[in-house]
């Protein structure tokens, strides 16, 4: 399966070290906000295999930052291993190539460069320019990678799931359920580290009402008899997924093996270490409760 591509990679030359940290700080309110990873060579620790490390970060690149400079058309590692792999993507449309012109080069005498737009003009490169005009160009970039690697629900996935699944290729629609599900996940972690510090907010009165508790937390909640602990209303569903059926190298892709292991699951248990054993359990996602759902035993 093809890796999933959610970063941005800068490339630069290291003589132009300077204006990499000058970008830098623009960029990283997107890791907060987005969850979106920088990738840039600074990050390689001592032993890590550098070049594998190279390679992986533009193998995993959406977006791709080029600080264009002479240096940079000077660099022997840009023009025979950065600049071929990220262009040999940007024509598959795997990745988006946006340059910016730090000073005078070549880039109007390289077609294959010269096609992408870059965030300023040869003309204008950010050394001929003021810092608060350099600081604007720079805010553009983060804009650009912000729009470009922002996962819409206008997006087929959400507009039209059935068409999308129908029209897309096995491998790209395994590839962007998985993106959809990291980032989600990312999310998660995010909201769950946030939840943590949720009873102390209750007990401070700083927040009067908390949701989706689950867990530790949820009984820590329980056991403070100023605090009220109740199931939600109305009800959410849960269910278990086996993410690896869709792979046909993976165990999980046989249903006699996903079945067995639905009924090896202790669900009771896992209701009770959830959501304390408030949740109702059942053999459908759509709770036996309601009007017009199919009778099936957990």
């Amino acid at each position: 399966m093809a890796p999933i591509r959610d970063r941005i990679f800068i490339s630069y030359s290291h003589a132009d070290r300077d204006c990499l940290e000058l970008l830098l700080p623009f960029l990283q309110p997107l890791q907060r906000a987005l969850n979106i990873v920088l990738w840039h060579d600074t990050v390689i620790e001592p032993g890590d295999r550098w070049r594998e490390q190279i390679e992986q970060g533009l193998a995993q690149a959406r977006v791709a930052i080029l600080l264009v400079s002479a240096s940079f058309f000077a660099s022997d590692f840009i023009a025979n291993v950065e600049l071929p792999a990220l262009l040999q993507a940007a024509d598959k449309h795997d990745v988006t190539i946006v340059p910016v012109v730090l000073s005078a080069s070549r880039l109007d005498r390289e077609p294959a460069l010269f096609q992408f737009q870059a965030v300023n003009s040869p003309d204008q490169p950010l050394d001929s320019l003021p810092d608060h005009a350099v600081h604007r160009i720079l805010q553009e970039v983060a804009n650009r990678c912000a729009d470009l690697l922002q996962v819409p629900d206008t997006s087929p996935v959400f507009s039209d799931p059935e068409r999308w699944y129908r029209n897309t290729p096995r491998d790209e629609f395994l590839a962007q359920v998985e993106h959809i599900c990291r980032l989600r996940e990312r999310d998660l972690v995010e909201v769950r580290t946030q939840r943590s510090a949720v009873p102390p907010m209750l007990k401070s009165q700083e927040a009067d009402i908390v949701y989706v508790l689950l867990g530790s937390l949820a009984e820590e909640v329980r056991r403070d008899a100023r605090l009220k602990l109740a199931p939600v209303v109305p009800p959410t569903n849960q269910w278990l997924t086996f993410i690896d059926q869709y792979d046909p190298k993976s165990p999980w892709s046989d249903q006699r093996v996903r079945l067995a292991a639905n009924h090896a699951v202790n669900l009771p248990a896992l209701n009770e270490a959830e959501t304390l054993g408030y949740s109702v359990i059942t053999g459908s996602i759509v709770p036996s409760k309601f009007d017009y759902a199919l009778p099936c035993e957990p």
